[in-house]
């Protein structure tokens, strides 16, 4: 990952709040906002960005600017490149007591009334100039047994726990596991490539596929 400017993150998020409520695509924004915050913190973190986030209510008179998202200020599509719109808001037509139209966000093409997480992460890596870490395309291979559930549980503990994003398939399929070329199960292939076949694997090698190996001084003993 590749640093460029800012060794910060503000995220603000502006909204409409109507007695304590707010609409429907906001509030899914919001639900988004904050799983997408998790793995930012802790990806940022690591390279050292300190990430932030101001959650600003608006009123009625303010609904042209509701859902929008500012990252270190600036607009998130401005971030993208993206266009405004606007579309029908029956939940803020409810709010608010009259027919309203809300803000919207337009992609090539596709219109996004609620923002969704993987906008949110892009537009985080375009302000700070940084690239994007890719998902990671995780698959088990197995057929259900002790050591496959296992090795299942233990990647999606270590990668919510260090907040990295991944993509978690179990594969089941015996002739699918057999073109991997896999023989032994449990066997973890990520993006494509087989990294591990029979037994499970140790909290360290799981650390290390994610990439979130924590180097060691030696003074506990242990390399």
């Amino acid at each position: 990952m590749l640093l460029k400017r800012a060794a910060s993150l503000e995220i603000e998020w502006r909204h409409l709040v109507q007695q304590g409520n707010t609409c429907e695509r906001c509030d899914n924004t919001g639900a988004a906002l904050q799983h997408a915050l998790q793995g930012l913190t802790a990806e940022l973190g690591r390279a050292g960005v300190a990430v932030t986030f101001r959650e600003t209510p608006l009123g009625p008179e303010e609904l042209a600017q509701s859902n929008l998202i500012l990252f270190n200020g600036k607009p998130m599509e401005d971030c993208l490149g993206a266009q405004v719109s606007e579309t029908h808001c029956q939940s803020c037509c409810e709010l608010v007591g009259e027919e309203v139209n809300c803000r919207a966000v337009e992609i090539n093409g596709t219109v996004y009334e609620a923002i969704p997480e993987a906008l949110i992460r892009d537009a985080a890596y375009a302000a700070l100039q940084m690239e994007n870490e890719p998902m990671k395309q995780i698959k088990v291979l197995g057929t259900g047994c002790t050591n496959c559930n296992a090795t299942m549980k233990l990647i999606t503990e270590i990668a919510q726990f260090k907040g990295v994003e991944i993509q978690l398939e179990k594969i089941e399929d015996m002739a699918a596991i057999l073109g991997y070329g896999v023989m032994s199960t449990p066997g973890v292939v990520i993006d494509g490539m087989v990294v591990h076949s029979g037994g499970v694997p140790t909290r360290g090698a799981v650390e290390g596929w994610l990439g979130v190996t924590e180097s060691c001084c030696g003074c506990c003993g242990k390399e």
